[in-house]
């Protein structure tokens, strides 16, 4: 609450504003004027308003001490303002949204509890009807209660500034990840506590915009939605770029050291490993980049923040793509190596490169039945994919190309088997994979 005098002329009037309950223990009331207040607080509140009771008294010019334990004696209660602050209509999607994909939203206010439920209410935000704590039950429980009761409860009303810093600090001791959004000067411990602070750049204060590691420049909740969306997009992106890697290098490593190793003259010449090096590097960068979300993006839980990059099982499916297609093309190698070693090379690339397209598409596919995905709405995707398809057919057909790269066209025959050589090397994992997500307590995002 907060109390100001006015002085008009030969009498003075002292006012103060904030919480009903705070107020009221300086006002002198009767029972039934005490329950009236309640009761229209009560129904104010549940209301969704933000209520404020105002109250004072008047003493003469000279009469006030300025001592506040003194002065603040005797109000009598003015009345109630209430204000009511609408959600945006997109706050309850946003709110959806965020639910189903495993984040569990915290609502965190110095309003009255009544307040506070009938916000979460509206937002859609899930909760137990018991789940409200208010700043005095907080304190008056241990450590040990109050993470129970933070890890517990949604609706947090009459919260203190510092309070808003302890709910933050127990989320955090209990392994979440906790993301805080404010706007106020009293929000900024909390801002700075949380591993991800969120002000708002409109009405947020400069202190809390300071505190914040990320300042949104809409004042809209629906705004860290899409932030949580793109990043998971641009995680995905990064994993097929990665993944498509990890078997493309299997392949590139085992055909340079298997080919001697084995007693055969060497596959892959340093002008072939520049060749394929100029594939790989196009493809990773963008054919993967771009690309929009899949239709689960917003329904899987939030990935353990220890968790790799990539899980194993993806890394494993990967790898074994490329040693499949480094038997199938050393296997071809040796068995057209009757033809000259120049024709038995072109083969194995053959394999090799048609590998690597399908490759492409299986990173793409990821656990989906390849039949069942969309195809890819990037320019960019199938202009990379058909440059590296020609690059076969032109480097061979091209004399001074051919001889460079030391290789020569083959029969139709060959290019039949190669590419089924390497259909066979990876198209077993067009049937797609049962995809597992990791268990781990969902990330959260507090407000």
């Amino acid at each position: 609450s907060s109390a100001q005098g006015a002085d008009t002329g030969s009498a003075q009037r002292i006012v103060a504003k904030g919480a009903l309950e705070g107020i009221i223990e300086h006002c002198d009331l009767a029972q039934a004027d005490f329950a009236r207040a309640e009761s229209a607080n009560a129904e104010m509140a549940g209301r969704g308003m933000r209520v404020l009771a105002v109250a004072g008294r008047d003493g003469r010019a000279g009469g006030f001490t300025g001592v506040r334990a003194s002065d603040e004696r005797g109000f009598r209660l003015f009345g109630l303002l209430g204000f009511r602050d609408p959600l945006r209509a997109a706050v309850p999607d946003a709110v959806a949204q965020c639910q189903r994909a495993g984040v569990e939203l915290k609502l965190i206010t110095g309003d009255h509890a009544l307040t506070a439920h009938a916000i979460a209410d509206a937002a859609g935000i899930a909760h137990r009807d018991d789940g409200i704590v208010t700043g005095a039950q907080l304190d008056s429980v241990d450590k040990p209660a109050f993470d129970r009761l933070v890890r517990r409860c949604s609706i947090f009303a009459r919260i203190r500034p510092e309070q808003k810093y302890a709910i933050v600090e127990a989320l955090r001791r209990a392994g979440e990840v906790v993301a805080m959004t404010g706007d106020g000067i009293n929000d900024a411990p909390a801002l700075r506590r949380a591993d991800i602070g969120v002000a708002m750049g409109r009405r947020g204060t400069e202190v809390a915009r300071a505190a914040a590691d990320i300042v949104l420049l809409e004042d809209d909740f629906s705004a860290m939605v899409a932030t949580i969306r793109e990043g998971r997009v641009l995680l995905d992106n990064i994993q097929r770029a990665f993944l498509y890697l990890v078997g493309f290098k299997v392949m590139l490593v085992s055909l340079t050291l298997l080919a001697p190793v084995f007693g055969l003259p060497l596959l892959l010449l340093p002008v072939n490993l520049v060749w394929l090096e100029m594939i790989v590097h196009p493809v990773s960068a963008l054919a993967f980049e771009g690309e929009p979300a899949l239709d689960d993006v917003m329904r899987r839980p939030p990935r353990p923040p220890a968790s790799p990059i990539v899980e194993r099982p993806a890394a494993y499916r990967a790898a074994l793509s490329g040693a499949l297609l480094t038997a199938m093309a050393l296997a071809l190698f040796a068995l057209r190596l009757r033809h000259g070693e120049n024709y038995a090379r072109s083969v194995a690339m053959v394999v090799a490169v048609v590998g690597s397209l399908f490759i492409v598409w299986a990173e793409y596919a990821g656990t989906r039945r390849w039949w069942r995905v969309r195809a890819p709405q990037q320019r960019r995707f199938w202009v990379v994919i058909f440059a590296v398809a020609a690059s076969l057919p032109v480097f061979m057909l091209t004399p001074p190309l051919a001889t460079l790269l030391m290789i020569r066209p083959i029969a139709p025959a060959d290019w039949g088997i190669a590419i089924l050589a390497a259909t066979i090397a990876v198209g077993w994992r067009a049937f797609g994979t049962r995809s597992v997500s990791p268990s781990a307590s969902p990330a959260r995002a507090r407000r």
